[in-house]
C-alpha cells in the first residue's frame, strides 16, 4: 500500500459514487439497490463497504426492498469473507460522535479483533490507500466468485 497524507479519507457521497462508477475494480457486486465495494483505504485486506444506490442517511429512509437488499448484502459479504479468510467478520456503521459520513453505508471487515481494537488501531495508524494495481489484483481474485455467491 502506498502512504497516505493525513487520516481523513472520507469522500462526500457524490464523489464516492462518481469514484465507484469510474473504478470498476472497486465494485465486487451491484444490483438495482446496492453496491458492494472494496474499501480503497482498508483497515485490513478484504475490508468491504455496502451502500445503497439511493442517497439516504439512515436505514429508516430505505424502502422495504432496499432494506432487504442492504441487510442481505451485509450478511452475504460477511459469509463470503469468512469463507475466504477463515475468520469471522464484523460489520459496523458509525453512530453518534463517530459519524464520518452523512450517507448510509456499512463496513464489513474480516478480523480476529474486536470492534474496539480495530477502531483504536485505525484512529492511531496511518492507513494507506490501495494502488490501482492492488485493487485490480483483489478484484480479479474475488469478483467472479463473489458474484456467484451473492446471486
Amino acid at each position: 500500500m502506498s502512504e497516505q497524507e493525513g487520516k481523513n479519507t472520507h469522500l462526500p457521497r457524490d464523489a464516492l459514487i462518481k469514484n465507484i462508477r469510474s473504478n470498476p475494480d472497486e465494485v465486487l457486486f451491484e444490483n438495482e439497490f446496492i453496491y458492494i465495494v472494496l474499501n480503497r483505504y482498508p483497515i485490513v485486506p478484504g475490508h468491504c463497504m455496502i451502500l445503497p444506490k439511493r442517497d439516504v442517511a439512515t436505514m429508516s429512509d430505505l424502502t422495504p426492498g432496499e432494506a432487504y437488499a442492504f441487510v442481505e448484502a451485509i450478511e452475504k459479504t460477511a459469509d463470503f469473507l469468512e469463507n475466504e479468510y477463515g475468520i469471522s467478520c464484523i460489520s459496523f456503521k458509525h453512530h453518534g460522535s463517530y459519524i464520518t459520513q452523512d450517507h448510509l453505508h456499512m463496513h464489513v471487515i474480516p478480523t480476529k479483533k474486536t470492534y474496539r481494537q480495530l477502531f483504536y488501531e485505525a484512529k492511531n495508524t496511518q492507513i494507506g490507500k490501495l494502488t490501482s494495481e492492488e485493487m485490480s489484483v483483489f478484484h480479479a481474485k474475488f469478483s467472479h466468485r463473489f458474484e456467484q455467491q451473492i446471486l
